[in-house]
């Protein structure tokens, strides 16, 4: 099997080291903090919380001051219904307005699940300055980053056969290894509920009685945030859920993928992008094109193509990475046109794209080597899978008749009998008292079937609760306008600095689709700046752009 095709073979979507601290600060400025303040709205235990706030770094791995933001390492309960049992620790990271300053706390959820709370760092450095009283909290979700992470050094040290992350081979001693420290009945503390009460129950604990809280969730962040309001409805004042995945089966995740690449595809057939198309292939259009070449079982690429280490599944695989990402999507046209011609500028192209995808890297980034790829494992097959599950049969006819996959599906299912699952809670939806604030992209893997109820639902709870769906814009949410503001964070960030005022929409905003990539990007991935026609200038790739770095990391993970 092709080095590409092999890597092809993994998982999950992602969206981000050890801090260096200093000496305890005193009371007066952050340290140990009494319980109790504030209220819960939900059950708390009578656990107490002991939190010791540390001098550390906003960024993760180096830059910025070193004493710019705080961090502290807590003992909670494995279980919150045993408070007396056994104990793990997660660690929350604090920026912005000083404990005596804040009137706001902003709850950040990260997604996957097994995303650390590392990717919001950045998000908190530019918006703080605009918000001087709101603090915002980033904490890894249990068995996380640095939270009790769950993990197997073996099997995702750097030289293994998977390097960081773990291969489907690779997955039974992980498993193994991870079961030498919990058994199978402390295993089910590390499920979404549990950790819901952890949000609510450090809530409750630091926030001060003349302070307020959020909760803003992201992707899974929507599913942890959600069970969160089922546990703590009169906690918060406001919750945010951007990218909806709540109560998200994911097993049938690459048919998603496949109907949105078509979708996408299909805006390609009028303009220059169709024009390219018809007169290269007697007419066709993209989607005709692309269905052709991809979909259907025993497809095969060019020969040529095929010796550079691609293969159908492959190119399936990075188009389902760059669907994340406004501007790297743009690239699947190209691809297409130029895997269907396949001349030798064509084959030269992909022969870059394959080296900048599979080259070592001096240093992994937080967000991946952070990243708990157990925890993706263990949340999604015991909260997100099918019931009963699809066959290996079902699954690999869903992924022939993609013309993108996620790959979430090949990885799980060969350990999903062998896994130690936990009884599949009953996650309906939360009733949160606060106001909330829902924002969706039109080009998202999730469609309206799987979010329209929970947009539903919430939007029945307050005449003041919104739902936004943003044109054209993907999973993240981006959505580039004539403006010059990105219409997703900007209306998530302007409602967490003043929830009580009305939204305003900036969708009819967003810029159309053009399939016109950045000259640096095309030369970022295909080493040429015209990506339909051009020819690779350098056999060596130059600094990829910012997108690369994670559709880079998506890619890897997939074995």
């Amino acid at each position: 099997m092709s080095k590409l095709a092999w890597m092809a073979l993994s998982a999950f979507l992602c969206a981000c080291g050890s801090d260096a601290v200093s000496d305890v600060p005193d009371e007066g400025s952050g340290g140990a903090t009494t319980a109790g303040a504030g209220g819960s709205g939900g059950a708390t235990t009578s656990f107490g919380l002991d939190v010791a706030w540390e001098d550390c770094p906003l960024r993760t791995g180096g830059g910025g001051p070193l004493k710019s933001a705080q961090c502290a390492t807590i003992e909670v309960p494995l279980h919150w219904d045993e408070p007396a049992g056994r104990k793990i620790e997660l660690f929350l990271k604090r920026y912005g307005a000083t404990p005596e300053a804040s009137t706001r706390q902003l709850w950040l959820l990260a997604g996957g699940p097994g995303q650390p709370g590392v990717g919001f760092e950045g998000l908190a450095e530019q918006v703080a300055s605009a918000a001087p009283t709101m603090s915002f909290y980033m904490l890894d979700h249990r068995g996380v980053g640095r939270s009790t992470r769950l993990g197997c050094p073996a099997e995702e040290a750097i030289d293994s056969d998977g390097s960081i992350q773990i291969t489907v081979d690779e997955m039974p001693a992980c498993l193994a290894h991870v079961r030498g420290t919990f058994d199978d009945a402390a295993l089910t503390g590390f499920s979404t509920t549990e950790a819901a009460h952890d949000v609510g129950e450090l809530i409750a604990h630091l926030r001060r009685a003349d302070e307020t809280s959020m909760v803003w969730g992201g992707s899974y962040g929507t599913h942890w945030a959600n069970r969160y309001a089922q546990l703590y409805p009169s906690q918060s004042e406001a919750i945010v859920l951007g990218a909806l995945a709540i109560n998200n089966e994911l097993a049938r995740i690459d048919g998603r993928f496949g109907a949105l690449a078509l979708a996408y595809l299909e805006r390609c057939q009028i303009g220059p992008c169709g024009d390219a198309f018809a007169a290269a292939f007697g007419g066709q259009t993209a989607p005709d094109v692309a269905i052709d070449l991809l979909r259907g079982s025993g497809k095969t690429l060019c020969p040529e193509l095929e010796a550079e280490g691609w293969e159908v599944r492959s190119l399936k695989v990075f188009f389902g990475s760059v669907l994340y990402d406004w501007n790297a999507r743009k690239l699947i046209p190209p691809l297409v046109y130029r895997a269907a011609r396949c001349s030798p500028d064509d084959v030269a192209v992909f022969a870059h794209l394959a080296g900048v995808l599979t080259a070592p890297v001096a240093t992994i980034p937080p967000a991946q080597r952070l990243w708990g790829m157990f925890i993706t494992h263990h949340v999604i097959k015991s909260e997100l899978w099918t019931d009963p599950p699809l066959t290996a049969t079902e699954l690999q006819s869903i992924e022939e008749e993609a013309l993108a996959i996620n790959g979430t599906s090949a990885l799980l299912l060969p350990s999903y009998e062998q896994w130690p699952r936990y009884p599949r809670p009953d996650i309906a939806y939360g009733s949160p008292s606060g106001r909330v604030l829902m924002v969706h992209g039109e080009l998202d893997f999730t469609p309206s079937a799987l979010y329209q109820p929970a947009v539903d639902h919430y939007l029945g709870l307050r005449d003041d609760n919104r739902f936004f769906l943003l044109p054209r814009a993907p999973h993240g949410l981006a959505g580039p306008t004539t403006t010059g503001v990105n219409c997703g964070p900007w209306l998530e960030w302007h409602f967490a600095k003043d929830p009580t005022a009305e939204p305003t929409d900036c969708g009819p905003d967003i810029l159309p689709l053009d399939f016109v990539p950045d000259a640096n990007l095309s030369m970022g991935y295909l080493g040429t700046a015209d990506p339909w026609d051009g020819a690779v200038v350098d056999t060596l790739a130059p600094a990829p752009p910012p997108s690369l770095v994670e559709v880079r990391a998506r890619f890897l993970r997939r074995r």
